[in-house]
């Protein structure tokens, strides 16, 4: 058994065709979805993106592990105190660790870690790869290289976990200008009128109509051309939605040069595939363009396809955490997964000997 975790920024669930977009955006994970699993109410627990991913790979909402916002203490993980031991809990409990302690071999392509100084994402990963060289916003033309190259060397091995991290939907909406768009003539949402895009003109605040680029038109300097500076008009609406969109079916084409990748190793058939990502992006709704920090349903509903080998395609309606699914995918593996106390958090007898040091006595008082 293998696993492939292709991680795409940004992506809400209701711009892919398998959850009824209107828009071609996702051939290849319509036809992954058709052959597996469908989340249809997957949500992240915490975002935007720093947040989401810790809640994903420690396995606990922002509340408990500390990390419910981009910055200041609010920005790490909350400290253990005295009972840390000599490995910490948010390191061998992570959703990588518990793949590694099982014997799996463990990779993590993405700039992630380092854009958020988000040393923890790395926990359990045996191989944590930066290739780009970048702080987040990549290609996939840039990330995909590092990606076949390391199925090149690992992919016919059994039983890996590898991450795969692509940034095309975020901000700032990038795709080469020689990829086109394959939406021109196709309209934005229904929902999305002149009269939205006039209340929404008179709102104010950073990522509204009038500063979709940032908290000032040019916060960033000039967006690319793929980027309107905002949204007055609802030509330059169309604007922003076609470069979010034409992004997410980059990545999706990224998909399908991965999936080819693991059919020519002879290895397709027995990978398990989960498609998902750590928020959503808002094009309009409560005022806000082209950004992602509201607790509202297109920032926080995100997709999650899951083709597990022997499972039958099936959609699932139950409410689900995107740190839900990765438990899901940890017990589909036959793997224990980690409870909240620490005495039921596997065998780790193997990982402490490879440190050298046995688990030391509790050495906490009675209350």
């Amino acid at each position: 058994m293998r696993f492939l975790y292709l991680d795409i920024d940004t992506l809400r669930a209701d711009h892919l065709g398998c959850y009824g977009y209107h828009r071609a955006t996702t051939p290849n994970i319509d036809a992954l979805a058709g052959d597996g699993v469908r989340f249809a109410n997957a949500y992240a627990s915490d975002v935007p993106c720093l947040p989401s991913r810790t809640a994903l790979i420690t396995g606990a909402f922002g509340i408990r592990n500390g990390v419910v916002n981009h910055g200041g203490t609010a920005a790490d993980l909350r400290l253990i105190g005295r009972d840390r031991e000599f490995v910490s809990m948010w390191a061998w409990r992570s959703w990588a660790s518990v793949f590694y302690l099982a014997g799996w071999h463990t990779a993590s392509l993405s700039s992630f870690p380092f854009r958020h100084s988000a040393t923890w994402w790395n926990s359990g990963f045996m191989e944590a790869m930066n290739l780009m060289r970048g702080m987040g916003g990549e290609r996939a033309d840039e990330v995909l290289p590092g990606a076949l190259d390391w199925l090149d060397r690992r992919g016919r091995d059994d039983r890996w976990f590898f991450h795969v991290h692509l940034w095309d939907p975020h901000t700032p909406y990038n795709t080469p200008d020689d990829y086109g768009n394959p939406f021109a003539g196709e309209p934005v949402a229904a929902w999305h009128t002149e009269d939205v895009r006039a209340h929404n003109w008179g709102l104010s605040g950073p990522h509204s109509a009038q500063e979709p680029w940032g908290f000032t038109p040019d916060e960033w300097g000039p967006p690319p051309p793929r980027q309107p500076w905002d949204a007055g008009d609802m030509e330059r609406v169309k604007g922003i939605v076609d470069g979010y969109d034409v992004g997410i079916r980059y990545a999706d084409d990224a998909l399908g040069t991965l999936l080819n990748k693991l059919d020519g190793l002879g290895v397709l058939d027995d990978t398990a595939i989960l498609v998902s990502s750590d928020h959503g992006e808002a094009f309009g709704e409560l005022g806000v363009y082209a950004d992602h920090q509201g607790a509202d349903e297109s920032t926080c509903h995100i997709p999650a396809v899951l083709r597990w080998p022997g499972i039958a395609p099936q959609v699932h309606d139950g409410l689900q955490y995107h740190l839900d699914v990765a438990a899901t995918v940890v017990g589909l593996a036959g793997i224990k997964v980690p409870l909240d106390e620490p005495d039921d958090w596997g065998d780790l007898a193997a990982f402490r000997e490879s440190v050298g040091r046995a688990r030391k006595p509790s050495t906490r008082r009675a209350s």
